[in-house]
């Protein structure tokens, strides 16, 4: 589930940072006697960041009221908050149909495969490949008088899409935090998306001010109407990004080899514009109408057509004559028909609810499973006949009793029976990426909820209700519900009755609406996500792989990397020779124990590989080393699983322990303490080693620096560690406007700084100007996972060079068109000299923290941004910051003037 909320603050903590910077400089500048040229710097920036406010404004703005109001949300585009939400759009295209999951990772990691996470992903590259495509597209297709406004409506999105690329760069590694905090595989505390959305309910309180998440206007009114105000050639630029950048139709990203050999039997989805449009409709009619705008009163009316029929039970009785009886005796009524009436009205009571209900359906999303959702829109509708016409038949009794046991129970139940059965099949399916198929078994599971699915609500009503008729009716004489005809009724104890169970239906009502209200997001924080500091999860050089499958380069540069994978089968391993052979994994080793005739032989302790070595390398160290009861080798075989994918394998925690799979922390100490037998032959009994989880390869750092973990064998809790050496995540606007600042030191503040990086970087992209394009600023992050080194040039500082020298330019920077034309013959504008002064200060303070300083001596008057001075004790010169400010964003030397 998205951050919704979150990015759209992020966003507007992009452009209150661009505020100040155009504001401040406006300041210097008007301040400059007359005839004096003011600096290059000053005024490109001034002008890039008014340009940026200018392109995020682009009409139809959102409500400033919904955002916070006029000093916060005003002047923001409705297209920038959909561009905000725009990387996780793929996300949401073609929802229902098995194998869509592809483009989303993709588009966040340059993999579809979370075992192949790239460290380069071009993500930078699709923001600005978007604005070239659709550019091409709106000149081709409008009118140039008409051009104008789609134009500035993309360039809105490109910059709030470059605002989401800056919010999971700097928020993901604290997010990685909470899913792994209790140091299992399986996340105990919130998976990624439960860490993502625990924090709106705060963002939506400290920064725009509300008593609650749904407290105030609807978010949804923030963002623009697929049909009416997003430029129809947005949707293809993206598809053509996605192709220009990723090969995303004809040659798609590829995972390891699992996971194409799942993917080839799934119905993966080639993007085009259609299926971006539907996953930008999902996005705003469904998950921003129901999740985020739909409080508790809203739940309450959307399940409506749902609890009125359970709720109406005992008053329906009152109009079938074979119900009546609710189980007592009445000689009135055939007994046949007794038993028909009081089957087959199970499956019609919520006939209508079902049609209701499909129909929302269908407009919130179809695509993919159009034949299924069509198909069970008829059924419903085939429902709701059968419900007329046996309510029909009850009131005349003028059907043969094989006519209505054929078409008004068995028929029903045989149809529904078969989409019963299709979303059963697809829930139940666990081989060839089952999972994927569980999200299609909603496309056919209306029709059987609301007809064979009522028979458990009949059940229950008859159990529940005939219970509490007895119990009333004890107090009010039994005799009076029958009389001589049969059942009575108008007696106290049914009336009564039939006012509990209204009471406790309306209770239900009101308990679900709440509940579903809560169940994605959260209507107030989540304090242990919110409100407490944490770690950020990182992962060191070490722990990287070179890409091993063919398709690893990035336009001939050189080998791909990749993160870490996580658990994953690598090889089998079974023992040979006499006796059982056990082995214990402590993810730093192996260990290996022999018992013969009944007795253990001293444990065998193997490290990991703490250099590089491949695995089919270190299975044959195993099997060379490995000792029989005579202490000889040669009876440990074993066998790479995938013998096409070997790479060197990283230091350290490199084997799954036997507790990794457990859900609490304390199951992971107990499993790691376990020996598994090895097995005797290359079968399903042989032992599988596993790849070591990403949370066991991760580092803990916060804002003093790295943390160590507790114990070997326990991620755990840090106690009191994190409150003195972890990050807080959520801006507090109010309190930062009160200290007279747009800032915190809060992560979200951050990435809206990193933000306005992007946006000062886009603006030349986004307005022509060609031979003033800026590179150094984008970097093509993995959107998912974060190097230390990267932590460290983006915030912490103290980061190491990445470049072959500092006026160059690298593979990490945009290609192809988004590039220089001769990328080798590119250097940086601000010179080689003042460039390796400007990148020694970037790094060491960390890009972010950089600009904060160099923001605060243009924002005092006296001081001069180019002085050898500093301007707080303990900061690099004047000059060093404003030449790493220069350096970051393709500028000359600072000292150069306008002419």
């Amino acid at each position: 589930m998205p951050a919704v909320v979150t990015h759209t603050a992020i966003l507007l903590l992009t452009r209150a940072r661009l505020v100040q910077l155009r504001d401040t400089l406006d300041i210097r500048l008007r301040a400059y006697p007359k005839g004096t040229k003011p600096l290059v710097m000053e005024q490109r920036l001034r002008d890039l960041a008014a340009q940026a406010i200018d392109f995020l404004a682009a009409p139809p703005l959102a409500p400033a009221d919904l955002l916070g109001g006029t000093a916060l949300g005003g002047g923001i585009s409705r297209l920038a908050v959909m561009g905000a939400m725009g990387p996780d759009i793929p996300g949401f295209s073609n929802a229902l149909q098995p194998g869509q999951a592809w483009l989303f990772d993709s588009v966040h990691k340059g993999s579809p495969d979370t075992q192949r996470e790239r460290v380069i992903a071009r993500t930078t590259d699709v923001a600005l490949e978007i604005w070239n495509q659709a550019r091409t597209r709106v000149r081709a297709d409008v009118p140039a008088a008409k051009q104008a406004i789609p134009l500035a409506r993309v360039r809105a999105y490109v910059l709030g899409h470059l605002c989401h690329l800056a919010g999971d760069i700097v928020s993901h590694p604290f997010i990685n935090d909470l899913e792994w905090h209790d140091g299992t595989d399986v996340q105990g505390k919130m998976d990624h998306a439960e860490g993502e959305a625990a924090h709106d309910a705060a963002v939506a309180q400290q920064i725009f001010g509300r008593a609650s998440l749904r407290d105030g206007p609807d978010w949804g009114d923030a963002y623009p109407d697929p049909d009416k105000d997003v430029p129809e050639q947005l949707f293809a630029a993206y598809a053509g990004a996605l192709e220009t950048v990723l090969g995303a139709r004809t040659n798609r990203p590829k995972g390891l080899g699992r996971f194409e050999a799942v993917q080839k039997d799934l119905e993966t989805p080639a993007p085009d514009a259609d299926f971006l449009r539907d996953g930008y409709s999902l996005l705003k009619r469904g998950i921003v109408r129901h999740v985020y705008d739909r409080g508790a009163p809203g739940w309450a009316l959307l399940l409506a057509p749902a609890m009125l029929p359970v709720i109406a039970l005992p008053f329906l009785t009152l109009a079938l004559p074979g119900l009546r009886f609710l189980g007592l005796a009445d000689n009135s009524v055939a007994a046949e028909r007794q038993v028909f009436e009081m089957l087959a009205h199970a499956l019609f009571p919520a006939s209508l609810s079902a049609v209701i209900y499909q129909s929302l359906f269908l407009d919130v999303t179809r695509r993919g499973v159009d034949a299924r959702q069509w198909a069970s829109l008829v059924q419903t509708i085939l429902n709701l006949a059968a419900a007329v016409f046996f309510y029909v038949e009850s009131g005349r009794q003028d059907w043969s009793d094989e006519a209505r046991w054929g078409f008004l129970f068995a028929l029903p139940m045989a149809v529904n029976g078969i989409f019963a059965t299709l979303s059963i099949v697809d829930f139940a399916r666990k081989k060839d990426g089952g999972h994927h198929h569980r999200r299609r078994m909603a496309a056919t599971l209306l029709p059987p909820l609301f007809s064979i699915g009522m028979l458990v609500a009949w059940g229950a009503f008859l159990v529940l209700f005939v219970e509490i008729l007895a119990i009333t009716g004890l107090a009010s004489g039994l005799a009076d519900l029958i009389s001589g005809d049969g059942f009575n009724p108008v007696t106290p104890a049914f009336w009564i009755a039939a006012g509990l169970w209204l009471i406790l239906g309306i209770v239900l009502w009101v308990w679900l609406s709440h509940y579903l209200r809560d169940l994605s997001i959260k209507e107030l924080p989540d304090n242990f996500a919110a409100a407490r500091r944490h770690v950020v999860r990182l992962f060191d050089e070490d722990t990287l792989y070179t890409d091993p499958l063919p398709d690893n380069l990035i336009d001939g540069t050189g080998p791909e990397m990749a993160f870490p994978s996580g658990r994953r089968a690598l090889a089998r391993l079974w023992w040979t020779g006499t006796g059982t052979m056990s082995i214990r994994s402590d993810r730093y080793g192996l260990v290996f124990r022999l018992r013969v005739a009944g007795v253990d032989r001293p444990d065998q302790v193997f490290p990991a590989p703490i250099a590089p070595m491949r695995l089919a390398e270190y299975l044959t160290f195993l099997s060379a080393n490995v000792s029989n009861a005579s202490g000889a080798p040669g009876n440990l075989a074993a066998r790479a699983l995938d013998p096409a994918e070997d790479y060197d394998l990283p230091a350290g925690a490199v084997f799954a322990a036997h507790g990794d799979t457990a859900s609490t922390a304390s199951g992971v100490v107990l499993g790691a303490t376990e020996f598994l037998p090895l097995g005797d032959g290359d079968d399903d009994k042989a032992h599988v080693l596993h790849h070591a989880p990403k949370v066991w390869q991760s580092i803990r750092f916060g804002p003093i620096g790295p943390v160590a973990r507790l114990t070997p064998d326990q991620a755990g809790e840090l106690g009191e560690v994190e409150p003195g050496n972890g990050y807080t995540y959520v801006h507090d606007h109010t309190s930062a406007v009160a200290a007279g600042r747009v800032d915190s030191s809060a992560l979200m503040s951050l990435a809206g700084d990193l933000g306005a990086l992007f946006c000062l970087g886009a603006v030349p992209h986004l307005a022509g100007q060609d031979d003033q394009r800026i590179f150094q600023v984008f970097r093509n992050w993995n959107l998912d996972r974060r190097r230390v080194n990267e932590w460290r040039m983006l915030v912490a500082g103290r980061a190491r060079s990445e470049k072959t020298a500092p006026d160059r330019y690298e593979p990490a920077m945009p290609r192809g068109a988004l590039g220089p034309a001769k990328p080798d013959d590119w250097r940086a504008p601000i010179g080689a000299g003042p460039a390796r002064e400007a990148e020694d200060t970037a790094l060491a303070e960390g890009w972010i923290p950089a600009f904060r300083k160099w923001m605060a001596i243009m924002a005092a008057p006296a001081q001069d941004p180019n002085a050898v001075g500093v301007f707080q004790p303990g900061d690099p010169s004047n000059r060093a910051l404003s030449r790493a400010m220069a350096w970051m964003l393709d500028l000359p030397e600072p000292a150069t003037r306008a002419t």
